[in-house]
């Protein structure tokens, strides 16, 4: 969500063992923010689509990736893609 030309994005995890009902929880909170105007997004572990899931990706520095661009040029935009990126890291699946 923006407001004022400012990305107010925020990410929330939930944690814990299973049975505890995460899932639940995190349903009637997505149903919430939904009702108040927000756009949500829900990941489970191991989701492949799941952009912080971090069991499914490499990490690098950035001149680490950047070099990897270059030496893999041909696949570049395939990379980039599906590259998260965090400050000066880059997580690509």
């Amino acid at each position: 969500m923006r407001e004022g030309g400012v990305d107010m994005t925020k990410i929330i995890f939930v944690e814990g063992v299973s049975g505890v009902g995460k899932s639940t929880t995190t349903q009637i909170l997505c149903d919430k923010l939904i009702g108040l105007g927000f756009s949500v997004d829900r990941y489970r572990e191991f989701d492949f689509p799941n952009p912080i899931d971090f069991y499914s990706a490499a990490y690098f520095k950035e001149a680490d990736y950047n070099a990897i661009l270059e030496e893999y040029a041909e696949f570049s935009e395939d990379i980039q893609v599906n590259t998260v990126i965090a400050g000066d890291i880059r997580l690509v699946r």
